[in-house]
């Protein structure tokens, strides 16, 4: 049997590879909707391709709107094999989830703090503790442990959101 031949038998007529165009990402349930180059049905609900999944662990490249794809009809179910240009990548382990934005924001959430990198370098952090490091006062700060913050002065009872600039 030749290798043309075993392909054949392997793939059925309804197996399809296809070009299309990315309508529509849905990031909550992360899936996309394709408009074939051919044809006129969009398709629908089509999973982003997770790599070294272990249930919904794993990365998650997640396509810009209105790009090209690479799809197939494998049994009737569409699959997104490639992209031209993704929006974001998506990391998920356990209860962390790292994304990063093709401008180079980064932002990471473990459900109980969140930590953003903006491609200006800015950082912002939404956590009730933030450990500066090993200096000399010890390196936490947290509403418990400190009458005021040591970079702005505010009190911890009434800690509010502060912009802090370092300085050389």
């Amino acid at each position: 049997m030749s290798l043309r031949e075993a392909i054949r038998e392997l793939v059925k007529e309804e197996d399809v590879l296809g070009v299309g165009i990315i309508t529509k990402v849905d990031e909550t349930h992360l899936t996309v909707s394709i408009q074939p180059e051919k044809g006129d049905v969009e398709i629908k609900n089509v999973p982003i391709r997770v790599w070294n999944t272990d249930d919904d662990e794993g990365v998650y490249i997640v396509p810009k709107t209105g790009t090209w794809c690479l799809y197939a009809l494998v049994d009737g179910r569409a699959t997104l094999l490639q992209v031209q240009e993704w929006e974001r990548v998506i990391i998920k382990r356990g209860s962390l989830t790292v994304s990063i934005d093709s401008t180079g924001k980064v932002e990471a959430d473990n459900g109980s703090g969140k930590v953003l990198l903006n491609n200006d370098g800015s950082v912002k952090i939404e956590s009730s503790s933030v450990e500066i490091g090993q200096g000399v006062m010890g390196g936490v700060i947290t509403d418990k442990t400190l009458p005021a913050c040591l970079f702005t002065g505010a009190s911890m009872t009434a800690f509010s959101s502060k912009t802090v600039k370092a300085s050389s």
